[in-house]
């Protein structure tokens, strides 16, 4: 019986003295800087442990940053804009504490177009995706220095122009179509010289036959309507 007991207490020495014996590598002080390719440094890059959740710094606006952590760990560099970077933290050569310097690559990142609509235009668009009428976009418009009669007639066939004003095909006859503009309706005919002031200021514009106007565009002649939109 003491002879198991003995061996249990020998036992139990063995692993006290193998946890005791085994030591942590101690944390050393890692500084750098981050740099862009044209070697202006990058100022908020995160800079952290990956193995060590909690253990980060950012760089200054001079890129520089510094961090302790203990050798054989990794350190993961990011930068909004640029590939993130892993550095592997070796043993010291000397007393000093290790320098790196990062050359932070970017991200080829695509070209994004934000457009702003207006209700106007989403209406526009709703309408424009129907299929019914003709309608003339923002980009049609744009190679036209002054936006006229016939500039809109070289984009739809169903415009023409009787002596200065403008004109719809309804059928097999022509017609003086009601002029709306940004919504608001100018009458049939519109007043004199009102439609190519408000055309010099279009940014789309609709085309519509009698039997095609939706109810908020519609003529009461039975003409057609023309509707344009300066915003």
């Amino acid at each position: 019986m003491n002879g198991l007991w003995g061996l249990r207490c020998r036992a139990a020495a063995l692993l006290l003295v193998a946890i005791s014996t085994r030591v942590e590598p101690q944390a050393i002080e890692v500084r750098g800087r981050v740099l862009a390719a044209d070697g202006s440094p990058l100022a908020n890059a995160l800079v952290r442990s990956v193995e060590d959740s909690g253990l980060a710094t950012r760089s200054t606006t001079e890129g520089v940053w510094r961090l302790r952590i203990a050798p054989g760990r990794r350190i993961a560099i990011q930068a909004i804009g640029f590939q993130p970077e892993t550095l592997f933290v070796g043993e010291p050569s000397a007393d000093d504490p290790l320098e790196v310097v990062t050359m932070a690559t970017p991200i080829a990142l695509r070209p994004v177009r934000v457009e702003a609509r207006t209700p106007e235009h989403e209406r526009f668009e709703h309408r424009r995706a129907l299929g019914n009428g003709t309608f003339i976009t923002e980009e049609q418009l744009k190679p036209f220095p002054v936006v006229t009669v016939a500039a809109i007639r070289s984009l739809s066939p169903r415009v023409s122009v009787e002596g200065g004003g403008i004109r719809v095909r309804s059928g097999a006859a022509w017609c003086s179509p009601r002029l709306f503009v940004d919504g608001w309706d100018q009458g049939n005919p519109p007043p004199p010289g009102s439609t190519d002031f408000w055309l010099q200021r279009a940014k789309r514009i609709e085309i519509y036959t009698a039997a095609q106007a939706p109810p908020e565009l519609t003529d009461s002649t039975g003409c057609g309507a023309i509707a344009v939109w300066t915003r």
